[in-house]
This record gives structure tokens, C-alpha cells and sequence, in this order.
């Protein structure tokens, strides 16, 4: 199950209270892996470090971004219970092909080009370095 505690681009829209221990007592009745999109609710943006704990959900994943970077840095991450991680394969660490990871999606578009990697070049030039 995928949720968003409170919907940010919808109007700001903050489910009933009570609503949050039905959710997890179907989740843990049927079992299901728990995913929380806390984009825009996480890193003490709502008061709590994250609207889960405000409404004592219990994530398998955690999902996080926009305040890890202050509003300065574009930056997200995948938290991931135990039981989650442990079941991914492969690393997922830094390694020399992270360009190629980071950027892989800009192959199949017309950044492949050479004009088009000047621009990324140029983007990303002007906006991190």
C-alpha cells in the first residue's frame, strides 16, 4: 500500500485522526507492505520528524526529499525497513558507473546527442558546481 499521510498538491488535505489505526490494523491483518510518500510531510516539516510518526503509522519504506535539502538541494531517499532491504539485490553503493545510474534515463532521450550533453553539461555547470 502506497500513501501520502497528508496530501500536499491536492489542497493540503489531512485525513481524520482515526483514521490512521484502521489503516494499519488492515495492513497488518492482511499483511501488506506499507509504503509512505513523505515528500513533502518529512524532516520536521509538520512539527514531527515525519507525519508517520505523527500518526503512528509503521512504514516498511519511508520515502523522503524535499526537506533533506533544505529547499536548497534537490535530494530524496528510500528508507527501508529490515525485512525490505534484505531482500534487494545487488549493490546499490556508489561506484564508478554512478554517472551512468544517476543519468541512465537520458539515453533513450536527445540528451544523447553531442548538443544535447553540452546542455546537460552546461545544466548541471551552472546549477552545482
Amino acid at each position: 500500500m502506497l500513501l501520502e499521510p497528508i496530501l500536499g498538491s491536492g489542497g493540503v488535505i489531512v485525513p481524520p485522526a482515526e483514521d490512521f489505526p484502521a489503516l494499519m490494523e488492515i495492513v497488518r491483518r492482511r499483511r501488506l507492505t506499507l509504503i509512505v510518500d513523505e515528500v513533502m510531510t518529512g524532516c520536521g516539516r509538520i512539527g514531527d520528524w515525519t507525519a508517520s510518526q505523527a500518526f503512528g503509522l509503521e512504514p516498511d519504506a519511508l520515502i523522503l526529499a524535499k526537506g533533506l535539502g533544505g529547499g536548497t538541494v534537490p535530494i530524496g531517499t528510500a528508507l527501508l525497513s529490515d525485512e525490505l532491504a534484505d531482500g534487494l539485490e545487488g549493490n546499490f553503493g556508489l561506484s564508478v558507473d554512478w554517472w551512468d545510474r544517476a543519468f541512465g534515463t537520458y539515453r533513450v532521450l536527445p540528451w544523447e546527442r553531442p548538443a544535447g550533453r553540452r546542455r546537460l553539461a552546461d545544466y548541471l555547470t551552472i546549477r552545482w558546481i
